[in-house]
């Protein structure tokens, strides 16, 4: 939600003073150093433009809320910036503040996700409010969901666009959150005959010819 003027709040180690200026200077920079970019922590913003964190803090309530760029927690809980690009922009224009609450809540998930469990809890909505709401947004494909291998049910939703930590999913070994054991044993076949081919090869020449083979 937007601060009001004279509000303070430490987001992730970044502090953010809302004032009655918007310190439209230093958010055009910020703007032009993240397009086209991902992922970037706070601090390393600051140092490649040679401003204060706490001018970054100032800049960042109103450039998310204006959705210019948008933010998203990590596992330690630091911040990372990415540009929104305009098709992005477009795509969320109209929706209710209800709507864009809980792609804010999903956006600042990231690589994680988030439950709609979760979601209920830090929006204070009612669950069919939400479920609506995430049915909205996953027809205009703005968020998806996955599963992981550890809660088979439970549907974990991100940013469209978002590739799930691969410890969450499995990574290649899994499909459909299952073991993939007719994979395991197609590799395991492919490996047993190249070393058998080539007697006294290294792992990065079996590494190699995997590659290859696709």
């Amino acid at each position: 939600r937007p601060l009001r003027p004279g509000v303070s709040l430490w987001f992730g180690g970044v502090y953010m003073a809302a004032s009655a200026s918007r310190a439209s200077g230093v958010a055009e920079q910020i703007v032009a150093a993240l397009r086209n970019r991902t992922n970037v922590r706070p601090e390393v913003l600051a140092e490649e433009l040679g401003i204060d964190m706490k001018q970054i803090g100032a800049a960042l309530p109103a450039l998310t809320r204006e959705r210019r760029i948008r933010t998203e927690r990590t596992a330690d809980n630091s911040v990372l910036l990415s540009f929104m690009p305009n098709e992005e922009r477009r795509k969320l224009e109209g929706f209710t503040p209800e709507i864009a609450h809980i792609y804010d809540l999903i956006a600042q998930s990231g690589n994680r996700g988030i439950s709609e469990t979760d979601l209920v809890k830090k929006s204070n909505f009612l669950k069919p409010q939400v479920r609506k709401i995430l049915t909205e947004l996953e027809n205009k494909e703005l968020i998806r969901f996955y599963k992981t291998i550890e809660m088979k049910n439970r549907k974990m939703y991100v940013l469209f666009g978002v590739e799930p930590r691969r410890e969450l999913t499995g990574g290649a070994w899994y499909t459909e959150q299952e073991f993939d054991t007719e994979f395991v044993r197609v590799l395991h076949k492919y490996i047993y005959e190249i070393v058998s081919k080539h007697p006294g090869c290294t792992l990065t020449y079996v590494a190699a010819a995997l590659r290859e083979s696709g």
